[in-house]
């Protein structure tokens, strides 16, 4: 982490802001961007500081300087997808990450009538705003203290989303111009962490269906691209930060494999993140699979643990060969070996 954060920091540019090699001048997105991740380092809690947070000044100083009279950023052009996205993305994504930006006393001396001027013109006009875009305004108003606009955009939000697969529909682009699967990832995760922010209670069905979307798209280590893959990671941060239950420290969950109790898994609820269990059951399972039978796995909290409510992630990695795979009916290749005496046999 440290060696990490020290390249980091070769990024900010003499003048202020960063870049993509460190050179003047710096870059407003690329900048908001550093912002938001230097903020979360310096929130980590590690008794030595890591950086000098200075830093957070500067690149305020430098975001406050490329503010326009009118409102938004000027944003010059960038050397890859981040840099130059269009110019209302860039402008909602810097007011959001400054909304964030808690440790800035002086962070209403930006221009945030800018974004109530946005939405406003889409909300009397006759065309909607997106919902990458929306699911951006809705954070930033509510880190802001409205929480009433950022719920009713939520509430729109909401009937965007694929009932079946989770997926939040109607976006145009992203921070880094993405398109596709990255792009539905990164505003499904936008929309999770939303919901998080407002009710998950009250839209845990929303909530759920916003898991499920982002897990099926979990392949090979990553949820598509960069941007994707960090923001399903900071949502699902948040999601286990939330997921505390009833005050209790510890809950075991017992694992029954077809109505028998296989074993038990104790979770540490206070520290989540840091708590996984493992547990192997190949042999009871290979003793169903021996019987043909079918495989009815259960984890639930025991019925004496504390935990009344939570919730938990949890994953089943089943792995099996077989000495004689089944053949398949439809092959356009049929096989077949017979002997009639153990002379003619090599």
């Amino acid at each position: 982490l440290r060696k990490g954060i020290r390249l980091l920091l070769t990024y900010e540019t003499p003048t202020g802001g960063f870049e993509w090699f460190g050179s003047s001048p710096g870059h407003s997105t690329l900048t908001a961007y550093g912002l938001w991740q230097f903020n979360e380092i310096a929130e980590l809690g590690v008794e030595e500081k890591l950086f000098d947070e200075a830093l957070l000044g500067r690149l305020r100083t430098f975001l406050k300087s490329v503010e326009q009279k009118e409102g938004g950023f000027t944003i010059r052009q960038g050397l890859d997808s981040f840099g130059n996205p269009p110019q209302e993305v860039s402008d909602l994504y810097i007011y959001y990450v400054l909304s964030q930006d808690t440790s800035d006393t002086n962070s209403n001396t930006f221009d945030s009538s800018y974004v109530d001027k946005l939405i406003t013109t889409y909300d009397k006009g006759s065309k909607q705003l997106d919902s990458y875009k929306q699911a951006v305004a809705a954070l930033y108003y509510f880190n802001k203290g409205n929480t009433a606009k950022a719920t009713s955009i939520l509430e729109t939000l909401i009937s965007r989303q694929d009932k079946n697969t989770g997926e939040v529909k109607q976006s145009d682009t992203s921070i880094t111009l993405s398109t596709g699967s990255s792009l539905a990832v990164e505003t499904t995760a936008l929309v999770m962490i939303l919901i998080l922010r407002v009710d998950a209670d009250k839209y845990g069905d929303e909530l759920s269906l916003c898991v499920q979307f982002l897990i099926e798209n979990l392949k090979d280590g990553s949820f598509g691209s960069t941007q994707a893959t960090i923001l399903s990671l900071y949502a699902f941060t948040l999601y286990l930060k939330d997921s505390a239950s009833d005050g209790a420290e510890t809950i075991n969950f017992e694992v029954t494999v077809n109505g028998d109790v296989v074993g038990s898994l104790a979770i540490d609820v206070s520290d989540i993140l840091g708590s996984s269990k493992c547990g192997d059951y190949s042999k009871e399972l290979a003793a169903i699979e021996e019987s043909g039978a079918e495989v009815n796995i259960v984890v639930a909290p025991e019925s004496s643990s504390a935990a009344t409510s939570g919730r938990f992630m949890f994953s089943i990695d089943l792995t099996y060969a077989a000495l004689r795979p089944n053949s398949t009916e439809g092959s356009p290749l049929q096989a077949t070996v017979s002997k009639t005496s153990a002379d003619n046999l090599n």
